[in-house]
């Protein structure tokens, strides 16, 4: 076979197995592994604080929307404040009745010894006081505001190295989707890089603005594109940052929709008994299987909290017996988090879970869901005590339960949450697929070489291929999901989407590196007016795949029959790659015998690189392929929707020389084909409808299963904002740099490259 050529129209296997011209690919991926959130929240309402609130823009009115503080100048700033505060205002009572938060909010601020990176971030906002009377809300007399701050520290959430690891991985087999894949050279995918080096790969990268999910996309570009060296310069050069008009980051149009289905979750979680019929059908109207499996292994909510709460405050006296014992070399915590910082972040949870006698806030329960399973599969000691082990089958089931129900309880509440928080990113993905099949003005690449204006016009424009990735957090994910659930994009008879609804319903969470993707293809011998002319194909991956614990319930429930000798045989090889790495770091190990070590990694490295691990033989699988000719593209699972009673988790994990197996990343979970059957005019139509506020719920319920509360209008179709525009490109080309005389308050990567010392 003849190596793809810049001459060569962008020609791709497709999943129905036909030819096509590759024209767009859209991916939304959620960030890759993480250490654990923790925040605390206070109260204030001294002096120092209202002023350095309005000193970055706060004011005090109803209108006020929060600040965030992230820069190094500005948590220099917390810090001097609350330092002054503990000092030379300790005798003031509104001081001394927050001593204690104080002194944990200077803790953490304190931390790491300087500011680096985006790990730490401030916000605060003013909260009006209850009207009682009409009165103006702020003092006649001295101008103080009668309301109160409320600011909240948020901490923690970093990039692990493993996850920096899985995300250039997962950047790596991304080029198969392109031109060249099927071409047999001892590196796979540089028909991608041929391409991207012309004019005709139209490639743009956005990231929210959290640190762990600009890293990720940076990890990711450096996989995709072969690129050498640290992280940072490459998150500099190659990632936007899409905090402008809320595109990655902004759900403020679906917070008081958020908070009401909290407030009802709360109320039936509450209920001290074995879940029964009516619960069932209250708290699953959708009839979720992956919930109602959840369920059934929780049993009595409250019970499991009351045990969850036991476990933890056993790990608790573990950790802190663990660290008092003299003469004892203690081990090293994952990502050097100190023993006090791990018995604080499990104090915390302890003292937060139980509001009083059986009554819980569970709200902390995807907090204590990600601190077990942080801990279970980085701090391999703590995976070994029971009631960890326990722990974490609670935590896992109560999570499974109540954080997709945070985002709706019945349909109706799905979409309209999803629609206010995955609008702006839905009208940037319509504009993106419209553009490729319309030859419509691209507003981002208006230095671009145009098409017009080339040597061959003809060819320039058919053949150029445009890549769009989005890197946010699980909200969006979320919501995406849900609008493709319940949106109504297909009929209740399409028996690909039948299957591929009960997939998706049987995915119990939506974890880390989890990818939607859209591909547009084109084929050039239909009519050009038809609408078999644009083909369009969905792809879903559920993300990492967490290892199993004694006693917990397998996640898929068409999976609990075929998890064997397969999924055993990739985990030695990942363990295998990260022993090499550590054995040619001179790393003694005593390791459990079952326990992986993919998280373990030389801790002479700079935190920031990614770990350039050793290839391995279920590597190499992912980048070689025999010349047997080409029919379907490798890189997507056909398992759902051809009816295979395998999921993709197991259907994909083969022997890397079967020609039918998918290509996959370790320990991610591949992309399964939802949908290959689409045309451009229809997923068009439907994204429209959805932007109207016009999206229907999707006909697979039954009225009887609806929720009484669905018919609450859409918040979306009160909230959208303006149509999303982008600003005006810097440069010439797709690297976007940063003007040497930028003011530093519209340059987010200047968080990124900064390490100011903590004075």
């Amino acid at each position: 076979m003849q190596p793809y050529q810049l001459e060569d129209p962008p020609i791709v296997p497709t999943t129905i197995g036909r030819l096509m011209e590759l024209r767009c690919m859209v991916a939304v991926v959620r960030h890759g592994d993480r250490t654990p959130k923790q925040k605390m929240k206070m109260d204030l309402q001294h002096a120092k604080f209202l002023a350095m609130f309005q000193k970055f823009g706060g004011t005090f009115d109803a209108e006020s929307r929060e600040i965030k503080l992230k820069k190094p100048s500005q948590l220099q700033e917390v810090l001097d404040v609350v330092r002054d505060l503990l000092i030379n205002h300790r005798s003031e009572s509104v001081v001394k009745e927050k001593r204690a938060k104080l002194i944990q909010l200077k803790s953490v601020l304190e931390m790491y010894g300087h500011f680096s990176g985006i790990n730490r971030k401030v916000q605060i906002k003013y909260q009006m006081p209850e009207p009682t009377t009409a009165e103006d809300s702020t003092s006649v007399d001295s101008g103080i505001p009668s309301g109160h701050l409320v600011l909240i520290m948020k901490w923690g959430g970093e990039l692990t190295p493993l996850g920096k690891y899985q995300s250039e991985q997962l950047g790596q087999m991304f080029r198969c989707m392109y031109p060249g894949s099927g071409e047999v050279s001892a590196q796979k995918g540089h028909g991608l890089l041929r391409l991207h080096s012309t004019f005709r790969h139209d490639l743009k990268i956005y990231a929210s603005d959290e640190g762990r999910v600009q890293t990720t996309a940076a990890a990711f570009a450096k996989g995709l594109l072969a690129l050498e060296g640290e992280l940072t310069p490459i998150l500099v050069q190659m990632v936007k940052s899409a905090n402008t008009n809320g595109l990655l980051d902004s759900d403020l149009d679906a917070r008081d929709f958020e908070k009401s289905v909290k407030k009802r979750l709360k109320v039936l979680l509450k209920q001290d008994r074995t879940f029964t019929g009516e619960d069932f059908s209250a708290l699953n109207p959708s009839e979720s299987i992956a919930i109602n499996n959840a369920m059934n292994a929780a049993e009595n909510p409250v019970a499991s909290c009351e045990e969850m709460h036991q476990c933890i405050k056993d790990l608790n006296i573990a950790i802190r017996e663990k660290a008092a014992t003299p003469g004892t070399d203690l081990p090293t915590l994952y990502t050097g988090e100190s023993w006090e910082l791990l018995q604080r972040r499990w104090g915390k949870l302890e003292k937060d879970f139980r509001v009083r006698d059986l009554d819980f806030d569970i709200t902390k329960l995807p907090d204590i869901y990600d601190c077990i399973r942080f801990d279970m599969h980085h701090n391999h000691w703590i995976s070994r005590l029971p009631f960890a082990k326990r722990l974490f089958v609670l935590a896992r089931n109560m999570s499974d339960i109540v954080v997709p129900l945070e985002y709706g309880i019945s349909a109706n509440e799905k979409l309209s949450i999803a629609e206010g928080i995955a609008s702006p990113l839905l009208r940037k993905i319509r504009a993106d697929l419209n553009q490729v099949v319309n030859y419509t003005e691209d507003v981002e690449n208006v230095n671009r070489l145009h098409p017009r204006f080339s040597s061959n016009p003809g060819t320039q424009n058919n053949h150029l291929v445009r890549s769009r990735l989005y890197f946010t957090s699980e909200s969006h994910i979320h919501s995406l999901v849900n609008i493709l659930r319940f949106g109504g994009l297909f009929t209740n008879d399409d028996p690909q989407w039948i299957r591929a609804r009960d997939y998706l319903s049987s995915v119990p969470e939506l974890n880390f590196l989890t990818q939607i993707v859209i591909m547009l293809y084109e084929d050039t011998s239909t009519d050009p007016e038809s609408d078999e002319r644009f083909h369009v194909e969905l792809h879903f991956s559920p993300g990492m795949e967490d290892k199993r614990v004694p006693g917990d319930r397998d996640p898929s429930s068409a999976s609990s029959s075929r998890r064997g000798s397969a999924q055993t045989a990739l985990q030695d090889d990942v363990d295998a790659l990260a022993l090499e790495s550590l054995k040619t770091a001179g790393q003694k190990l005593f390791l459990p015998r079952q326990m992986s070590v993919t998280h373990l990694f030389d801790e002479n490295t700079d935190s920031s690189a990614t770990i350039n691990y050793p290839k391995t033989k279920r590597d190499r699988f992912l980048t070689k392929v025999k010349e047997t000719g080409v029919i379907t593209n490798r890189v997507f699972s056909t398992a759902v929707i051809t009816g295979q009673v395998t999921p993709s988790s197991e259907a994909s994990v083969g022997d890397p020389d079967d020609e039918s197996a998918c290509f996959r990343v370790p320990n991610v979970r591949p992309l399964e084909t939802l949908h290959n059957a689409l045309s451009f005019r229809q997923l068009d139509t439907f994204l429209q409808n959805v932007l109207d506020g016009n999206c229907k719920t999707a006909s697979t319920l039954s009225e009887k299963n609806k929720s009484p509360n669905d018919g609450v209008p859409s918040v979306a179709s009160c909230h959208f904002a303006e149509s999303w525009e982008l600003p005006e490109a810097r440069t010439s080309d797709d690297i976007v740099t940063v003007p040497d005389d930028a003011p530093e308050e519209g340059i987010s990567v200047v968080d990124k490259v900064s390490s100011a010392r903590v004075r």
